[in-house]
């Protein structure tokens, strides 16, 4: 992580920090990035990672139901390009997801397995849990607990989500949950 590039920066103390001629330095209580080469500012950027990261924590506090969250830190015209069965736009319609996906599971947990961020952009590994108590795509519940990995990617601009690209293993939480065959065995009945 030498390269220059910030991933996550926590406020500095009172006094410059510099690491090394081409690292980036930052002054207490400032949102901008300096970058210096031999001596000499080169660039300065918006100090937005750490209001990313930040948007993307109170996203992950509305999906485990503070649904109130997500008209914070989801744009009104956020675009979902892999939107979930009925899913709209912008944080009505992660609101709208999140309820019936915690109705179907509610004892839902997430956890980050990866995160890697650069300007404004975060891309997270994460493994989800949970029981299926709820109807969930049409399904009674079978009572099952399922374990699903997955990825999302969000771009941010001002501190709020603006786009959004993410896949899970749907047919392996549809095996887990005796919905769908496995390989090794024929269409349930």
């Amino acid at each position: 992580m030498l390269s220059g590039s910030l991933i996550l920066v926590e406020k500095a103390s009172d006094c410059w920090l510099h690491f090394f001629a081409e690292m980036p330095i930052l002054k207490r209580g400032e949102n901008r990035v300096e970058r210096y080469h031999e001596g000499r500012k080169v660039q300065e950027e918006d100090m937005s990672k750490e209001q990313n990261f930040a948007a993307q924590k109170r996203f992950a506090e509305a999906a485990g139901g503070d649904y109130h969250a997500f008209y914070e830190v989801v744009a009104p015209d956020a675009v979902d390009h892999d939107p979930a069965p009925g899913q709209g736009r912008g944080p009505e319609g992660f609101e709208h997801f999140f309820k019936e996906f915690r109705t179907a599971f509610p004892d839902l947990h997430l956890t980050y397995d990866q995160v890697v961020a650069d300007e404004d952009r975060i891309a997270v590994a994460y493994t989800l849990t949970g029981t299926h108590k709820g109807v969930y795509l049409g399904f009674p519940p079978t009572g099952k607990q399922v374990k699903v990995r997955g990825v999302q990617i969000a771009k941010f601009a001002n501190g709020q989500l603006v786009e959004r690209w993410g896949s899970s293993d749907q047919l392996g939480m549809l095996q887990q949950l005796g919905l769908a065959p496995t390989p090794t065995q024929g269409a349930p009945s």
